[in-house]
């Protein structure tokens, strides 16, 4: 097994359905998609993105 894959399983353990999660390390959230979503405008601050499964497409 692939490092990706158990951290993928480690992911799904603790979040088993879609959504964001505020963890108790401040400013750090936690956010699973299972599904493409509409492009929406925004600005972030500074962030780590980690893409464990699939894809992920941005535009700048």
């Amino acid at each position: 097994m692939e490092k990706i894959d158990h951290l993928a399983e480690i992911i799904a353990r603790h979040m088993p359905e879609p959504g964001l999660i505020q963890t108790n390390v401040p400013r750090l959230s936690l956010i699973r998609a299972d599904e493409p979503s509409s492009p929406v405008p925004a600005v972030y601050e500074a962030s780590l993105c980690m893409i464990v499964q699939g894809a992920k497409r941005v535009s700048l």
